[in-house]
């Protein structure tokens, strides 16, 4: 049931939207092809809306920025990947996935088709078969697995795989060796994501709780795992009762789960205080990242 809280959800994600910029103060460095989050209002703007039109108007835009920056990048013989920033320029693998996971979420919302529905070639088929297409050349969002600390990417392998298979009308599998088993062992059914080592500072370790737990609840949702949707049930009400506002961030990483059970509403408006606070401070660099997530979650109400 609708709450002033998603009321409040929904105005900040277009205020976030209309302030947001790309207002990097330098180009990207040599070797360096970076996408801005902030490059996605317009097309967030349509999906919180529900213009279907101005959706795939922007669908087709995005598709050209995704060209641009494959080619710049070298192509298929890069071995390099395309990075998403925020409005600023820092970069964070999470904003590759955020940003990929964006465009999927549209394109469903824009080109619905069911199993009974031919994808063939039209224009569902050409623009998803073009951003897919992209994504996979550019890279955007892949998980290296370089360290510990991108062990929160895990699951957004699998929002990722859950997207296309929405869009495509096809059945939803695990990828990466069921990558959801990397991030809940059969040990660690309530409470945290992650156990939290000694040499990892609060407030890192809230940021990769958060992150894999937006990708948990994004999972879920798509899937319709109530399995799932229980452990991201319980990680929320962990948080509720164990993090302090000065570990979390001003980008409210699953502020949808959090909206989702009363109790874990406090949460959810700490979160949106946040945000709103920082567009204030901030302004509009600070705004892309912030804006995109609070969009998802307004256009999944």
């Amino acid at each position: 049931m609708p709450t002033p809280h998603h009321a409040r959800l929904k105005e900040l994600a277009l205020q976030g939207l209309a302030l947001a910029k790309d207002a990097r103060a330098h180009a990207d460095a040599k070797g360096q092809v970076r996408v801005s989050l902030a490059w996605l209002a317009p097309l967030l703007r349509a999906y919180v809306t529900g213009d279907g039109a101005q959706m795939k108007a922007e669908l087709k835009k995005q598709a050209k920025v995704l060209e641009d920056a494959f080619k710049k990048n070298g192509g298929w013989e890069s071995k390099k990947a395309v990075e998403a920033c925020d409005g600023m320029g820092h970069a964070r693998l999470a904003y590759g996935a955020l940003y990929a996971h964006a465009l999927l979420a549209v394109l469903a919302r824009a080109y619905p088709v069911t199993a009974e529905t031919v994808y063939d070639h039209n224009e569902a088929a050409e623009v998803g078969e073009k951003l897919m297409e992209l994504l996979a050349g550019t890279r955007l969002g892949a998980w290296r697995g370089a360290s510990d600390a991108e062990a929160a990417m895990v699951p957004w392998l699998n929002v990722l795989s859950a997207d296309q298979a929405l869009a495509l009308a096809q059945p939803f599998t695990h990828q990466a060796e069921n990558c959801l088993d990397a991030v809940l062992p059969a040990d660690a059914q309530e409470g945290a994501l992650h156990a939290q080592g000694s040499d990892v500072t609060p407030d890192v370790w809230v940021y990769r709780e958060l992150t894999a737990l937006h990708a948990l609840d994004t999972v879920a949702k798509l899937t319709g795992d109530a399995a799932l949707g229980k452990r991201v049930a319980a990680a929320c009400s962990y948080h509720q009762g164990h993090t302090q506002p000065d570990y979390t961030t001003y980008q409210p990483w699953a502020v949808g789960a959090f909206l989702r059970q009363p109790e874990t509403y406090p949460q959810a408006a700490q979160q949106l205080h946040d945000v709103a606070t920082h567009f204030a401070i901030e302004g509009e660099g600070g705004a892309a990242v912030p804006a995109v997530i609070l969009a998802l979650a307004a256009g999944e109400q």
